[in-house]
């Protein structure tokens, strides 16, 4: 059995494949569909149509030890794997998990200010310094909004019935979201130590929101609010 989180950028999926993986029932679940990712086979990817089919076999035997095999993937990543020959029909996993973020503004501030300093999860260093910007903050806003409508189409085109997971509701409730979804992907949570799992799993993994977010925030909002009043007149 095969899984996937779906997700759009900063809606807390590394996190969630941290927990997933800390079970030690459901293999590994990464990136498998990102170019970054592919490795040795990235220029035979480039070249031959059939090479991404050997890429993911060879992944999927390496990850999944026998198991489940895991995968995250953005919508846009999705695509662009299909485009270089991903096997769609074959390759789709048994089970979804869509994890999505109520607060969009955070979020795409939070994605504003990961490709801005290259820190895209809290145990790297910022490779440079973040600096306001917003209409690169309203465009993200805007991308995220168009690949959850991808997702969304995909869902309804392909008759997959994912299991809705909030970032918010996860953050709230680590112990108790992850309880409920194992089920899902075909684990019994009782033979997980759950409490251990969200331990060791948040210790390693922090919240990146901060002052300055929140001071984006705020002038986020005045941005738009001006935007909208210059519209008008």
């Amino acid at each position: 059995m095969d899984y996937l989180i779906a997700a759009t950028p900063r809606v807390g999926s590394n996190l969630l494949c941290s927990l997933l993986m800390g079970t030690q029932r459901l293999g590994e679940c990464r990136e498998a569909l990102c170019p970054s990712e592919f490795g040795e086979f990235a220029e035979r990817i480039q070249r031959d149509r059939r090479a991404f089919q050997a890429y993911y076999a060879a992944r999927r035997a390496r990850e999944s030890k026998g198991g489940p095999f895991g995968v995250k993937a953005h919508f846009h990543q999705l695509v662009h794997a299909v485009e270089l020959g991903f096997d769609l029909g074959a390759n789709f996993p048994s089970r979804v998990v869509y994890l999505r973020r109520a607060d969009v503004v955070g979020q795409a501030i939070s994605h504003v200010r990961a490709a801005q300093t290259g820190a895209w999860i809290s145990r790297k260093e910022e490779r440079a310094e973040p600096r306001f910007d917003p209409e690169a903050i309203h465009r993200a806003i805007g991308e995220n909004a168009d690949h959850e409508h991808g997702w969304e189409s995909f869902f309804r085109q392909n008759d997959v019935l994912p299991y809705r997971l909030g970032y918010e509701s996860l953050c709230a409730d680590f112990e108790g979201e992850l309880t409920r979804l194992l089920p899902f992907l075909g684990v019994d949570p009782g033979t997980v130590d759950v409490a251990r799992v969200v331990a060791s799993s948040t210790s390693a993994l922090k919240k990146q929101r901060d002052g300055l977010s929140d001071e984006w925030r705020a002038r986020y909002t005045e941005w738009i609010a001006g935007r909208s009043m210059a519209t008008a007149a």
